[in-house]
């Protein structure tokens, strides 16, 4: 679990690096440069907190919040992806595959708590075919969503370099 925390790190520092972008090329207000900076740092702290008190009952609040707000995040994107008509299409576009990203993080997440609970179950219990083939369905829905996951990254960088529409 270590290594997941990098990558939810990433996701916060692009959002608030993609929010202090935008304000500072005038697509948003400039006072949302230092409330996406302070809002960024927050959000890090949480995931800290997460992290660290995941095994206490506090900690499985801290996730649930932190869950909620990633839903919330992502329906704000998609929503300034589609609502702001001035904005250049390759960024609109840029924006919903972005909350696209995080909605892979959030079936990401699921999948470890699956993964998890079933391995918990093999440790305690030993093996089943029936439990090996659960595991089994979990990798391959896990890795299914990875790959779209990458997917995503690939487009919102290639609507970076060339920014066709």
């Amino acid at each position: 679990m270590q290594a997941d925390q990098h990558v939810r790190y990433a996701l916060v520092l692009q959002a608030t690096l993609g929010t202090m972008l935008l304000a500072s090329m005038g697509f948003l207000s400039g006072s949302i440069n230092w409330l996406g900076a302070v809002g960024g740092f927050i959000w890090l702290v949480l995931v800290e907190a997460t992290h660290r008190l995941r095994k206490l009952p506090v900690g499985l609040k801290l996730a649930q919040f932190d869950r909620v707000l990633r839903y919330f995040m992502a329906t704000v994107i998609v929503v300034a992806g589609l609502v702001m008509s001035d904005w250049p299409g390759w960024l609109r576009i840029k924006l919903v595959l972005f909350a696209g990203i995080i909605g892979c993080g959030i079936l990401i997440r699921f999948q470890l708590i699956r993964h998890f609970s079933l391995w918990a179950e093999i440790v305690s219990s030993g093996s089943t075919p029936d439990r090996e083939a659960a595991l089994g369905l979990i990798y391959r829905k896990a890795t299914g969503v990875l790959i779209v996951l990458w997917a995503l990254i690939a487009a919102i960088s290639l609507l970076a370099l060339f920014k066709p529409v």
